[in-house]
């Protein structure tokens, strides 16, 4: 009796009365958890308890609106299991007393028809429903189907657009495949009649260069920028925006490859025989200046650097350029071919 008066005075702590539920062990959000009301201080206001318990409500009444809910697709779920259970049933009905028909009376056979009727009716809606879902299905599928046809279009499109740019950009490049079957390009950066004759010089050179470190160029590349210094008089500053490395790359690569050149193509340059000179002398040539023509000689100057030297200065100065400059003197066969060349 005492331990019932003592439950009962407990009551007058919590909001609601012992009729309601009391709350879980751990739903702390209940307003019935702890006890909230008349603890002997205001540390707990009212206003906090009616938002505890209007939340409480809601929350009680959403929770029972989604059982509800549950509980009707459940009913509905199983309600079309009975009917096509029923139909079935009623389709097997149907065929045992097509067998048993002399033994039915009319009035059974008027019922039993009557229930089929109903069920096919029924079956009926059950198929139209399910037609227009599938229907819909078929026209999303459609969509899905016609949104990824534009989709693989749209990536054909780019895909030929970027391989354009791309074929574009290569033949701007000074590549070797960009002077590949080019023999005009290539002859008119390099100043060798074709890209084969070009390839095979290459090799010629390219065995007896030094390559210690890791280099922006392949050996390729390199070749084409002594080429086209010699063969353009491109500034360095030129090259290197050309092939992308800087001044002093440029630089150190003309001077590796400009000395091996003058070794391993020291041989083409012959002094040819009297007999060999008229053999093959052009026409045009014989008929301006004769066959005693064996060689023309020509000098010219190359602006360099002002030396350090007040010698080497006072020696390379050129009065005619008021440069200083190198001087060679080179001898021209009628042929058109380089026969010698003087040292600086």
């Amino acid at each position: 009796m005492l331990f019932e008066k003592e439950r009962l005075g407990c009551k007058d702590y919590f909001i609601y009365s012992l009729v309601r539920e009391r709350a879980e062990l751990l739903d702390t959000a209940n307003p019935e958890w702890a006890p909230t009301v008349d603890l002997g201080h205001d540390k707990i206001k009212n206003s906090v308890t009616q938002l505890a318990v209007s939340r409480n409500a809601r929350a009680q009444k959403s929770n029972e609106n989604k059982r509800k809910y549950d509980e009707m697709a459940s009913c509905s779920t199983s309600r079309k299991i009975d009917e096509w259970r029923l139909f079935k049933k009623n389709i097997m009905l149907m065929v045992v007393s097509d067998f048993n028909a002399a033994s039915c009376s009319l009035n059974e056979s008027i019922d039993l028809s009557d229930n089929i009727n109903d069920d096919i009716d029924n079956h009926n809606k059950c198929c139209q429903t399910e037609n227009i879902v599938l229907a819909e299905k078929c026209c999303q599928t459609d969509l899905d189907m016609a949104q990824l046809g534009r989709q693989q279009t749209y990536m054909q499109h780019i895909t030929d657009e970027l391989s354009s740019t791309k074929e574009q950009l290569l033949s701007t490049q000074l590549t070797e495949d960009s002077f590949r079957d080019h023999d005009e390009k290539t002859k008119c950066y390099t100043g060798i009649p074709s890209f084969s004759l070009l390839m095979h010089v290459l090799n010629l050179i390219a065995p007896h260069i030094k390559r210690n470190t890791p280099n922006a160029l392949c050996q390729f590349q390199e070749f084409l920028v002594v080429l086209i210094r010699l063969k353009l008089n491109s500034p360095l500053q030129d090259l290197a925006y050309r092939f992308h490395i800087s001044v002093p790359t440029a630089q150190r690569v003309f001077d590796r490859w400009i000395h091996v050149m003058s070794v391993r193509l020291n041989f083409l340059i012959q002094w040819p025989e009297h007999e060999e000179l008229q053999a093959t002398m052009p026409m045009v040539f014989q008929r301006n200046f004769g066959k005693k023509v064996a060689v023309i000689i020509e000098c010219f100057e190359i602006f360099i650097e002002r030396p350090s030297s007040l010698i080497a200065t006072a020696m390379t100065w050129s009065n005619y350029k008021h440069h200083n400059t190198v001087k060679f003197l080179i001898g021209v066969t009628p042929q058109g071919v380089i026969s010698f060349i003087s040292e600086a």
